[in-house]
């Protein structure tokens, strides 16, 4: 199979455009055995020089590579959407990932998620052993897909911006897994919630989990992990945000991200 057909197939018209020499390279034909994104790399040195002069500065060549290494991981990350039928294998395979969440909720805790629209993996496993969950989205495409999904009666879901309103009921415990980094003012929700709860769970991006993220912020490049991110945190930065906002630090974890309990 020719790669100009493969690539053609793969690749969006926004990768390509960025690399003017890149037709040289799809016209190149192939056994089969050889993997395009692999040789893709191995052109990308030569492509660059191309692309811009012979004397491209190694920091730019840097930043070219962290830049179309995004653009293929963004793609990666789509197809694996789009193979799973719209659910992300980060959230219904990477098991671990939210098992710091199952063991910080207690049998019978009557439980708020906010931001439930992407999975219902961790909502599910909750539901076997609490007595009732409330989610809550901002998009309510995400939360009709939640409802239709849904097979617990001791699920509700409904549309609300944490931002704006607080729900009407009171929580054993609130969780804000990977919430506060998408908002312009995570102090003021997690000063407001105290209202309906004593008990947080938080989880939140590192920046600092590896060398690749430090490089960039070293350079001065967009060093967090969603261009939607407001912020990304280390460890004291969080510890800062928690507490002040009046939150008590019950437990604290440096993980894949940074997971914390917090109490009034």
């Amino acid at each position: 199979m020719q790669i100009k057909r493969l690539f053609r197939k793969i690749i969006p018209k926004s990768i390509i455009a960025k690399l003017s020499t890149f037709k040289n390279l799809l016209d190149r034909k192939t056994s089969g055995k050889e993997d395009p994104f692999e040789l893709l790399y191995h052109n990308l040195q030569t492509i660059m020089k191309k692309t811009f002069s012979e004397d491209l500065s190694l920091k730019k060549e840097i930043e070219y590579l962290f830049d179309f290494q995004r653009e293929v991981e963004g793609l990666i990350s789509q197809k694996c959407e789009q193979y799973y039928q719209g659910n992300h294998p980060k959230h219904h395979l990477w098991k671990s990932h939210y098992k710091f969440i199952i063991e910080n909720v207690l049998p019978g805790d009557n439980v708020l998620d906010v931001g439930s629209g992407a999975s219902l993996s961790y909502i599910q496993e909750l539901a076997g052993f609490c007595t009732q969950i409330d989610c809550c989205d901002i998009r309510k495409d995400l939360i009709e897909r939640c409802i239709k999904e849904n097979n617990f009666n001791n699920i509700t879901f409904k549309v609300l911006d944490i931002t704006e309103e607080l729900p009407k009921e009171e929580y054993d415990v609130v969780i804000l897994s990977h919430i506060l980094e998408h908002l312009k003012g995570p102090e003021k929700v997690l000063q407001s919630i105290k209202q309906i709860t004593n008990k947080i769970i938080v989880r939140l991006p590192r920046y600092d989990d590896h060398w690749t993220y430090l490089v960039k912020k070293d350079l001065g490049l967009f060093y967090y992990k969603d261009h939607d991110h407001k912020r990304e945190y280390v460890l004291d930065d969080a510890r800062e945000l928690i507490t002040s906002a009046g939150w008590k630090l019950a437990r604290i974890l440096n993980d894949v991200d940074i997971k914390i309990v917090a109490i009034q």
